[in-house]
Protein backbone atom coordinates (compact mmCIF):
# COMPACT_ATOMS: atom_id res chain seq x y z
CA UNK A 1 0.00 0.00 0.00
CA UNK A 2 1.38 3.42 -0.91
CA UNK A 3 0.51 6.75 0.67
CA UNK A 4 -1.06 7.27 4.06
CA UNK A 5 -3.33 4.57 5.51
CA UNK A 6 -7.03 5.02 4.81
CA UNK A 7 -8.99 5.41 8.03
CA UNK A 8 -12.75 4.92 8.04
CA UNK A 9 -14.67 7.00 10.58
CA UNK A 10 -18.23 5.87 11.26
CA UNK A 11 -20.13 8.46 13.29
CA UNK A 12 -23.75 9.56 13.01
CA UNK A 13 -23.23 12.98 14.65
CA UNK A 14 -22.06 15.35 11.87
CA UNK A 15 -20.06 17.72 14.09
CA UNK A 16 -18.15 14.87 15.74
CA UNK A 17 -17.54 13.19 12.37
CA UNK A 18 -16.18 16.43 10.85
CA UNK A 19 -13.96 17.12 13.87
CA UNK A 20 -12.51 13.61 13.78
CA UNK A 21 -11.91 13.83 10.05
CA UNK A 22 -10.10 17.16 10.46
CA UNK A 23 -7.93 15.77 13.26
CA UNK A 24 -6.89 12.70 11.27
CA UNK A 25 -6.31 14.55 8.01
CA UNK A 26 -4.17 17.12 9.83
CA UNK A 27 -2.15 14.19 11.19
CA UNK A 28 -1.56 12.97 7.63
CA UNK A 29 -4.11 10.17 7.28
CA UNK A 30 -6.40 9.64 4.29
CA UNK A 31 -9.91 9.65 5.72
CA UNK A 32 -13.22 8.22 4.57
CA UNK A 33 -16.40 8.87 6.55
CA UNK A 34 -19.80 7.26 6.92
CA UNK A 35 -22.81 8.28 8.98
CA UNK A 36 -24.42 4.85 9.21
CA UNK A 37 -23.63 1.15 9.06
CA UNK A 38 -24.89 0.63 5.53
CA UNK A 39 -22.63 3.36 4.10
CA UNK A 40 -19.73 2.10 6.21
CA UNK A 41 -20.11 -1.46 4.98
CA UNK A 42 -20.20 -0.25 1.36
CA UNK A 43 -16.98 1.72 1.91
CA UNK A 44 -15.32 -1.26 3.58
CA UNK A 45 -16.22 -3.40 0.57
CA UNK A 46 -14.90 -0.74 -1.86
CA UNK A 47 -11.66 0.01 0.00
CA UNK A 48 -10.72 -3.58 0.76
CA UNK A 49 -7.00 -3.86 1.57
CA UNK A 50 -6.55 -0.07 1.26
CA UNK A 51 -8.36 0.28 4.59
CA UNK A 52 -5.85 0.74 7.39
CA UNK A 53 -8.15 1.12 10.41
CA UNK A 54 -11.76 1.54 11.51
CA UNK A 55 -12.91 4.10 14.06
CA UNK A 56 -16.59 3.64 14.84
CA UNK A 57 -19.21 4.93 17.19
CA UNK A 58 -21.37 2.18 18.68
CA UNK A 59 -24.80 3.75 18.38
CA UNK A 60 -25.38 4.85 14.80
CA UNK A 61 -29.07 5.73 14.82
CA UNK A 62 -31.30 3.76 12.47
CA UNK A 63 -30.06 0.41 11.24
CA UNK A 64 -27.10 -1.65 12.39
CA UNK A 65 -24.65 -0.51 15.06
CA UNK A 66 -20.88 -0.09 15.25
CA UNK A 67 -20.45 -3.59 16.66
CA UNK A 68 -21.81 -5.04 13.40
CA UNK A 69 -19.74 -2.68 11.25
CA UNK A 70 -16.57 -3.92 12.97
CA UNK A 71 -17.60 -7.56 12.56
CA UNK A 72 -18.21 -6.96 8.84
CA UNK A 73 -14.83 -5.23 8.46
CA UNK A 74 -13.06 -8.05 10.25
CA UNK A 75 -14.78 -10.63 8.03
CA UNK A 76 -12.90 -9.02 5.13
CA UNK A 77 -9.72 -7.84 6.88
CA UNK A 78 -9.17 -10.09 9.88
CA UNK A 79 -6.37 -8.00 11.42
CA UNK A 80 -7.87 -4.55 10.79
CA UNK A 81 -7.31 -2.23 13.78
CA UNK A 82 -10.65 -1.27 15.32
CA UNK A 83 -11.25 1.61 17.71
CA UNK A 84 -14.72 1.91 19.17
CA UNK A 85 -15.95 5.22 20.58
CA UNK A 86 -18.94 5.43 22.88
CA UNK A 87 -20.57 7.44 25.58
CA UNK A 88 -22.68 4.64 26.97
CA UNK A 89 -21.88 1.17 25.60
CA UNK A 90 -18.72 0.32 27.54
CA UNK A 91 -20.34 -2.57 29.39
CA UNK A 92 -21.06 -4.41 26.13
CA UNK A 93 -17.51 -4.29 24.74
CA UNK A 94 -16.42 -7.64 26.18
CA UNK A 95 -19.29 -9.52 24.56
CA UNK A 96 -19.91 -7.43 21.42
CA UNK A 97 -16.48 -6.07 20.46
CA UNK A 98 -14.13 -7.80 18.05
CA UNK A 99 -10.89 -9.28 19.39
CA UNK A 100 -7.85 -7.03 19.70
CA UNK A 101 -9.92 -3.85 19.55
CA UNK A 102 -9.95 -0.89 21.90
CA UNK A 103 -12.84 1.11 23.31
CA UNK A 104 -12.49 4.82 24.05
CA UNK A 105 -15.06 6.74 26.05
CA UNK A 106 -16.47 9.94 24.59
CA UNK A 107 -15.45 12.66 24.63
CA UNK A 108 -12.23 11.36 23.10
CA UNK A 109 -9.21 13.63 23.24
CA UNK A 110 -7.55 14.12 19.84
CA UNK A 111 -4.12 13.31 21.28
CA UNK A 112 -5.38 10.07 22.86
CA UNK A 113 -7.07 8.99 19.62
CA UNK A 114 -3.98 9.73 17.53
CA UNK A 115 -1.76 7.88 20.00
CA UNK A 116 -4.06 4.83 19.99
CA UNK A 117 -4.37 4.84 16.21
CA UNK A 118 -0.63 5.21 15.70
CA UNK A 119 0.11 2.33 18.06
CA UNK A 120 -2.25 0.02 16.16
CA UNK A 121 -1.06 0.79 12.62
Amino acid sequence: MTGPPHILIVEDEPLIRIALQDTLETAGYAVETASNASSANNLINQLGAKLGALITDIRLGEGADGWSVARHARSILEKLPVIYMTGDSQADWETEGVEHSVLMEKPVLDSALLRELSSRL
